[in-house]
């Protein structure tokens, strides 16, 4: 064994043994706001805020049944750490799994219709509050920020004789600044003032500490500078942690100022619930939410399941007398140009979706019309409109706009998931040709056809020496259950790439369509410029936990294609920025160990996902479009 490969397996194990005892250990924390009857009309599904009173009063129930109990914040926070002497009481003395439950804003109907529910069950809850609102009188919920609260202005929330009520019954209490601003628009010193005054009047008024602190409005993930600022002013303030809008469950390494929650609001059923929050169900039965994966999901208790023994068992799909269902989510933004190309493709498939969710991240140009139109031609086709950011957010704003879509997808029984960019192009009979190669292969997770773009009127792939597992980010078909068991996709730049390590690494198969061409519109990249789209790609590889040994090998390899030596560079200086600047990425122990041992077999010239190519062409003729010039194969490079 070579000296530098003892090495890395060494450092490797020494940091899996230094990890925090209780690993196995994944809380979800529930995010609520208003519990109302309020149908919130020309609201769009993502920015509602209200779940009926008989909805909620459903899932508290459900809860119960299969063996979870409502915690604070604070005693979920404890469990997750390891300390049950602070939740023995509340969360595992009887077996039981703990949830933590949270409402933002402090609505007057959490005491009206949440409270005795949650009493009802012996369950715990977190109330953020923000102070400006809460009065000896009752007040109306007028939050500042520039975006406002769809729906929520004029709610009428809590007093303070209710809140103290409610805090001696159980119920713990945060802050969410006093006038719900949006923090990052203001000044340091302002923000720090809006989390430290709506602390103290609640500490004063309740006599008691407050622990617990909320972010209003969407967490910006993607700007580091204000993150690290964040959890600073946290510390210095007095707070324990912090919940945010982030999507996922908490682990026990987790930072406790930037902790994720699951948005439990909108849908209808107990399956329908979980998918909402991304929670794998295996038939009728729904997976352990604490666990880290419902690969090998069993009795209520059991500990994380080994990844050497997730492995799936897959079955024939069985002929239930229809074809599969096929659901699209399309983000786009600013492509007026080009859409009305991938309108017209998808209008004329042979084998239409059940529906397609076209999400307008913003567009200032006539995107946001091509799309209205098009819904209201027909009626498969549903709109959501986000509101403009002012500024394109390459990767991060792509996946949110995509999660906005699933959310509008969760009411439906589909069988294969397509992520579909708006600014392609392709055949009638694409989707049909796609999913033939889905029903013949039952262990295919991932698939989607071969990028290309035009030269001198024929269309000839765009890249000829990516690894064959890999599917382009432009469009992706998942299969289902592959879907749910990788738990949805990272909202960092990286994610087409660690979608696929996840589903190879639990025994999926993913590959590119070679004779199903898609025609690109426009370059890859074309929208930032060439050097921050390789800086971009150098980031995607340090979110998806390369190994620096193989990326000084791509970067190398990469320097020597033209321009000699930009690309290269900006390809590690985006690896590198990504470990400078302390950016998000995949954090499980058993993600990283399989992508470097991959990897290291890769460069010792051993099988890895890595070694086989695409081969183009394999399965027949070329395709009369795709230029016999541009189907040579290349040779092993590091992708």
């Amino acid at each position: 064994m070579r000296w530098d490969r003892l090495i890395t397996i060494l450092l490797h194990r020494l940091r899996r043994t230094s990890r925090a005892p209780r690993g196995d250990r994944v809380l979800p924390i529930l995010m609520y706001h208003s519990i109302s009857d309020d149908p919130e009309p020309g609201v769009p599904p993502y920015y509602r805020l209200c779940t009926s009173p008989s909805r909620f009063a459903e899932q508290m129930d459900w809860l119960a049944t299969h063996g979870y109990r409502g915690v604070t914040l604070s005693e979920g926070l404890a469990w997750l750490k390891g300390d049950d002497t602070e939740t023995k009481d509340a969360a595992g003395g009887d077996g039981t799994r703990p949830v933590a439950i949270t409402f933002d804003d402090g609505f007057q109907d959490f005491y009206t219709s949440a409270w005795p529910v949650l009493r009802r069950y012996g369950f715990g809850a977190t109330m953020y509050l923000a102070t400006a609102f809460v009065g000896d009188e009752r007040k109306p919920f007028r939050p500042r920020g520039a975006s406002g609260v769809p729906g929520a202005a004029g709610r009428p929330c809590l007093t303070w004789a209710e809140v103290r009520e409610l805090a001696d019954g159980g119920i713990e209490m945060g802050a969410h600044t006093v006038w719900h601003p949006e923090l990052p628009q203001l000044s340091a010193a302002e923000r720090e003032k809006e989390m430290r005054t709506s602390k103290e009047e609640i500490e004063a008024r309740l006599g008691r500490p407050v622990r617990s602190f909320a972010h209003p409005y969407a967490f910006p993930r993607e700007q580091p500078d204000y993150v690290r600022w964040f959890g600073g002013a946290l510390r210095r303030i007095g707070y324990a942690h912090a919940v945010t809008t982030r999507v996922g469950r908490a682990r026990p390494d987790a930072d406790p100022f930037t902790l994720p929650r699951l948005p439990a609001t909108t849908p209808t059923t107990p399956n329908s619930w979980l998918r909402s929050w991304r929670v794998p169900t295996i038939g009728s039965a729904p997976c352990r939410l604490w666990s880290d994966d419902c690969a090998g999901a069993g009795p209520a208790g059991g500990g994380r399941p080994q990844v050497s023994r997730q492995r799936l068992r897959i079955h024939p799909v069985q002929n239930r007398g229809r074809m599969s269902d096929y659901v699209v989510i399309t983000p786009v933004r600013n492509e007026a140009g080009r859409f009305g190309r991938t309108i017209e493709s998808m209008v004329r498939q042979t084998r239409r979706p059940a529906r397609w969710v076209i999400v307008d991240d913003g567009s200032t140009d006539g995107t946001a019309d091509l799309a209205d139109a098009a819904a209201g031609q027909h009626g498969w086709i549903r709109v959501l409109h986000r509101p403009d950011r002012g500024r394109r957010l390459p990767g991060t704003g792509v996946m949110e706009a995509f999660h906005e879509g699933c959310l509008l997808v969760a009411d439906l029984s589909w069988d294969f998931l397509v992520k579909l960019d708006g600014d392609l192009a392709f055949g009638p009979d694409y989707f049909a040709r796609c999913l033939e190669h889905f029903e013949r292969d039952p262990r295919l997770g991932i698939g989607g056809g071969l990028i290309c773009r035009r030269v001198q009127g024929r269309l000839v792939p765009e890249v000829l020496d990516d690894p064959a597992f890999h599917v382009r980010g432009a469009t992706k078909i998942y299969r289902r259950a592959c879907w749910e068991q990788i738990g949805g996709l990272v909202r960092w730049p990286g994610w087409d790439t660690v979608d696929e390590l996840k589903a190879n690494m639990l025994g999926w198969r993913t590959r590119t369509f070679p004779e199903l061409p898609v025609e690109q519109l426009k370059d890859t990249g074309s929208g930032d410029g060439r050097w921050p789209n390789w800086v971009k790609n150098g980031v995607a590889n340090y979110v998806a936990c390369y190994h620096p040994l193989f990326m000084l090998a791509k970067c190398l390899r990469r320097s020597f294609r033209r321009p000699l030596l930009l690309a290269g560079i900006a390809l590690g200086w985006g690896y590198l920025s990504g470990y400078l600047r302390r950016l998000p990425r995949v954090e499980e122990p058993a993600f990283r160990h399989y992508v470097w041992r991959q990897q290291w077999n890769h460069l010792l010239a051993r099988p890895s996902l890595w070694s086989e190519r695409l081969r183009l062409h394999d399965d027949g003729p070329p395709p009369p479009e795709l230029s016999s010039g541009a189907a040579s194969k290349s040779t092993l490079t590091a992708h």
